[in-house]
């Protein structure tokens, strides 16, 4: 079966019209690709859409939903374009941060809560999320409960 990310992404947040917390994870960071791809997705901005009708309807959807991108500090790569997400560099003495995860929490058309959990090889990149071959895994969690959060409150304490 062949995925291309990008391409889940937006099938995913389809079905969480209630967007409220998305978190990536990953070893490099590179803000120009972030901004010019993984945000339109997660926004559901058509790939044929104008760079301005993208870039509107990105600053207007940051303005109701929390983003945020975990990397590594020493593979940072910021441009001077203003956005409304926040980057946290997680520096590991001695190692580097290399996990790849997408976080998505949001409610569906019904009100109902999920957690939405992929975790992939592929970095935040062109290379990661359109040319490598690249292994993928997702879950969801129906978060009636308080254990989904409390996992995912877990790890991003990590």
């Amino acid at each position: 079966m062949t995925l291309i990310v990008r391409e889940r992404l937006s099938a995913v947040v389809r079905l969480l019209p209630g967007l409220e917390v998305a978190l990536f994870t990953s070893f490099n960071f590179s803000s120009g690709f972030f901004e010019e791809n993984v945000l339109p997705a997660l926004f559901g901005c058509e790939p044929s859409s104008s760079r301005a009708a993208k870039d509107g309807a990105v600053n207007r959807q940051l303005q109701r939903v929390s983003v945020g991108v975990v990397c590594d500090p020493s593979q940072i790569h910021t441009s001077a374009k203003p956005c409304r997400y926040t980057v946290y560099p997680a520096f590991i003495p001695g190692r580097f941060f290399h996990p790849k995860n997408i976080i998505l929490i949001g409610t569906d058309t019904n009100g109902e809560r999920w957690l939405y959990i992929a975790c992939l090889s592929a970095n935040l990149s062109l290379s990661g999320w359109g040319s490598n071959c690249e292994s993928f895994a997702d879950t969801w969690a129906h978060a009636r409960s308080e254990q989904p959060w409390r996992a995912c409150r877990d790890f991003v304490d990590y």
